[in-house]
């Protein structure tokens, strides 16, 4: 019989203070490893998050009805690791629906002028605190930018939470600008040096007040602490609060964040990305820098894109963004791959995972989704169908959203698991079966588990069910609260996905 080493945690004085330089010290929040009692020492749990991931225009329920195979090979890797849906509808099925309709229902549900889910679960965890230094994170490439159709994370009063970051320049300057993984704090200067106290007063607003009691909070963090799984969740939910009100008072003078404000559980894997160049190539300004797009009205204005510099593009966004997660400089927010109603027009070849596709769109991928159901033709003597093009364009954008996660899944945690496992992600589009009615049938999902809450591994179909009971379901299961009254969680809905 194979035996399990564990730990015995020993209790901890009530009065234990982290005492670092020139007499600082922070008193210690009320830990379970406080109180006179025996406990069983467990790998740390990882903090919450919640990402959403958006992509315009959808999967069709026959693509879905595949599983992850065909046009959703990419995700193939993760299957183990995520659910996905079928038969599950945004709210209405009629043709009254639009691009717009389905962006605004995405990831809160029909009706609902509330909080998105990594809003709502942002809000129910940690209330106006931030629980890092970005407290939501928002950011994409896309072209058509309407408002609706670019804004997929919303506060709890409706509100967008975020201008949408779409030049990753900027994405990183804003996670890591100020942010040195791993740099040592500055010592203190000796009394005897000149200028002594002028020299602390600027270091003390250059850097944390934590940076004093690293080491003592990496040490209570560890093994060698004697903490117990919950009491270092509360001492970094503690140390976490420190930061963000110094955050608050010193603003941008506070030039680094520290390692030892820094997630105990990816300590380890974060590492600091090389800042994105300067891209160039055929309508960067369209898909960069919102000059001169705004919502294109015609179905005649195509913006060309060539694959390799959108790849470039985006590969650029994804690597900061995920390494924002993976150092804990963010754990809620939205990435976007492309808005609601996207036209873009791909030139140039695209290949992944054994696959080839070439690309040179006579028109845009809109076009190509509202042509599915007479399989309309393009080009000469109609060579260029809809549903071809459909099938190789949800192609290339599961091989984006494949991109992002494969990051994520090759950070790995202390308790075994990496961070695409132990956080929520969930990804959606706008419309489903809708072809030239926008109908919001058939809404494709994708989750990952939120560390064990959430069941994974298969695809579920959820016969028709309104994905207002879905988000519900995820709330309920992360939270303890659902989003709405309205279309309340049940035994169906939480036998299929609660685990």
């Amino acid at each position: 019989m194979k035996r399990t080493l564990m730990t015995y945690r020993k209790s901890f004085d009530r009065r234990t203070l982290l005492r670092g330089a020139g007499s600082i010290a922070i008193a210690l929040p009320f830990l379970d490893g406080m109180q006179t009692r025996s406990v069983w020492g467990a790998a740390a749990a990882p903090p919450p998050r919640v990402v959403t991931f958006f992509f315009g225009l959808g999967v069709r329920p026959e693509h879905a009805a595949q599983g992850l195979t065909g046009p959703l090979a990419p995700l193939a890797p993760f299957a183990s690791k995520v659910g996905f849906s079928k038969n599950l509808n945004l709210g209405t099925s009629s043709s009254s629906a639009n691009h717009d309709v389905g962006c605004e229902f995405v990831f809160r549900g029909v009706d609902n002028k509330g909080a998105t889910l990594d809003q709502f679960v942002l809000e129910q965890l940690h209330g106006s605190q931030s629980p890092t230094a970005i407290r939501s994170l928002i950011a994409g490439t896309y072209s058509r930018n309407n408002g609706k159709r670019e804004n997929h994370s919303f506060r709890s009063n409706g509100g967008v939470t975020d201008s949408v970051t779409r030049v990753p320049q900027a994405l990183f300057d804003r996670v890591f600008g100020q942010f040195d993984p791993g740099k040592p704090a500055n010592p203190p200067p000796k009394p005897t040096e000149p200028g002594s106290c002028e020299a602390d007063q600027a270091r003390h607003i250059e850097r944390s007040i934590l940076d004093s009691v690293s080491q003592q909070y990496k040490f209570l963090t560890s093994e060698a602490g004697n903490l117990g799984a919950g009491s270092r969740a509360q001492l970094s939910d503690h140390m976490d609060k420190i930061r963000e009100l110094e955050l608050t008072v010193f603003g941008e003078s506070m030039k680094m964040a520290t390692a030892a404000t820094q997630s105990a559980l990816n300590a380890q894997v974060c590492g600091k990305p090389e800042r994105p160049g300067v891209f160039d190539g055929s309508n960067f300004n369209r898909l960069q820098t919102n000059v001169g797009d705004g919502d294109v009205g015609n179905d005649g204005d195509v913006v060309s894109i060539a694959w390799a510099d959108w790849d470039k593009l985006w590969r650029a966004m994804a690597d900061v963004y995920a390494m924002a997660l993976i150092c804990d400089r963010a754990r809620f927010g939205n990435l976007m791959f492309t808005s609601g109603g996207e036209r873009l027009s791909v030139k140039g070849s695209y290949s992944y995972g054994g696959r080839t596709i070439t690309f040179d769109d006579p028109t845009t991928t809109h076009e190509y989704w509202h042509g599915w159901g007479n399989d309309k033709g393009y080009g000469t003597m109609g060579s260029y169908k809809s549903r071809d093009w459909v099938e190789k364009h949800t192609h290339l954008v599961m091989s984006r959203a494949a991109y992002f996660m494969g990051i994520l899944d090759g950070a790995r945690e202390e308790n075994g698991k990496s961070v695409l496992e132990n956080m929520l992600f969930l990804m959606s589009t706008e419309l489903g079966d809708g072809g030239d009615s926008h109908s919001l049938r058939d809404i494709f999902h994708l989750w990952t588990g939120a560390g064990g809450k959430l069941k994974v591994g298969s695809g579920i179909d959820f016969a028709e069910m309104d994905a207002t009971k879905a988000y519900n379901t995820m709330a309920k299961g992360l939270t303890g609260r659902t989003m709405t009254t309205t279309h309340a969680p049940d035994s169906k809905s939480e036998g299929w996905l609660l685990a």
